[in-house]
């Protein structure tokens, strides 16, 4: 932008210019860490989703269950919290239900209200979400969910510690396979 020729006149450069660096500024400040930000989200609830069925599915194999998680009703916390008790493994906790249903509303607002909260089918909670003290979750200037990475990172570490806590109280490890000798 700076190489550009510059015209005579100073006020029409500052307008010409200014244009083009506050859309730069606008991208590269505001939309972009947005669209990262909502593209971690996504990522992040869609393997948390995966890998919570998987669980439920590999006890199902081990163990040889009648009936998958699928089978169930509800969200997938639901249907965890089914099979968990149905077959009487350990719970999820209070806290992880609660911060799974609450990704869940953020993330649906994210993928079919493109993150405006206004019109969305769950706007009271998540304008309780964003008005709650730990604040993370936010509003940027268009009144979209907003995440800082820091507050994402704090997500990402909660899910870790609950797989973390799921694979122990489950005696979740690998499975053992017997060494076949050579002939």
């Amino acid at each position: 932008i700076e190489s550009q020729p510059k015209p005579e006149d100073w006020e029409t450069y500052q307008q010409t210019i200014q244009i083009e660096l506050d859309t730069h500024e606008h991208e590269f400040k505001k939309s972009l860490p947005r669209i990262l930000t909502y593209s971690l989200i996504s990522s992040l609830h869609t393997i948390v989703e995966y890998r919570l069925k998987g669980i439920c599915q590999e006890l199902k194999k081990r163990n040889n269950h009648p009936i998958s998680v699928t089978k169930f009703q509800g969200s997938i916390v639901d249907k965890v919290g089914l099979f968990f008790k149905a077959f009487h493994y350990p719970a999820l906790k209070d806290d992880e239900i609660q911060k799974l249903r609450d990704f869940t509303v953020v993330r649906n607002c994210i993928i079919h209200n493109t993150g405006f909260i206004e019109g969305s089918r769950d706007e009271a909670k998540l304008r309780k979400l964003a008005e709650q003290s730990t604040n993370e979750i936010t509003l940027d200037w268009e009144k979209r969910i907003f995440m800082t990475p820091p507050d994402f990172l704090e997500h990402l570490d909660f899910f870790k510690e609950m797989f973390q806590r799921l694979f122990t109280d489950l005696d979740f490890g690998p499975e053992t396979f017997e060494l076949i000798k050579e002939i």
